[in-house]
């Protein structure tokens, strides 16, 4: 019984050893007790600010329908260190850019009546997947929007390659501009599905 649990802790500590002592000296490992969880704080109003004095009119449900709720920072064979939180909540992030390209929207088209607008999240995550030299910093984001029965994909995703650590700031700047994407496609998709297209 010992043998198996000596045989893994001692494969857990070489994989570590590997991990670091492959890191070239360009690409430092991250230090021993680096394993920390980072917050990306949105503001979804500066990705999608609400335009002024325009009243919030759009009905908008959201439904997280992922297959896996997944953000973390990672280093050499997936090795977690440390989750990426992002504030808000990613539905609500989603939320609040939808509601906001809609009541645009509706503001230019002005529809005899508000159809509801029914928001899928396919995939919101933020990961960092490592090789031996470098890091890739990607978050992905996929919507799927439907009203009245037609469906629109809105989708972003930004991938910055660090030969660092991944930091806070990078992580940051990966996630916003994935969004930002997203928010310029749903702009166009709801469009087309409010206006019958």
């Amino acid at each position: 019984m010992r043998a198996p649990i000596l045989m893994a802790v001692a494969t857990l500590l070489l994989a570590a050893g590997c991990a670091t002592e492959t890191a070239p000296a360009s690409m430092p490992a991250p230090k021993s007790g680096a394993i920390s969880d980072i917050t990306v704080r949105v503001e979804p109003t500066r990705l999608a600010p609400q335009a002024q004095g325009l009243p919030r009119v759009a009905k908008v449900e959201v439904s997280d329908i992922r297959q896996r709720v997944h953000s973390e920072r990672t280093t050499i064979g997936g090795v977690s260190m440390g989750r990426i939180v992002i504030e808000p909540d990613e539905l609500e992030i989603v939320r609040a850019l939808v509601q906001a390209k809609a009541d645009a929207a509706l503001a230019r088209l002005r529809p005899r009546s508000v159809p509801t607008i029914y928001v899928g999240v396919r995939e919101f995550g933020v990961l960092t997947p490592a090789t031996v030299l470098y890091w890739d910093v990607t978050a992905k984001v996929d919507l799927v929007l439907r009203v009245g029965g037609q469906d629109r994909v809105a989708a972003g995703a930004k991938t910055e390659r660090t030969y660092w650590w991944p930091s806070e700031e990078l992580v940051q700047g990966v996630t916003d501009e994935a969004l930002r994407q997203v928010a310029a496609q749903a702009e166009k998709a709801l469009a087309e599905l409010l206006s019958g297209g």
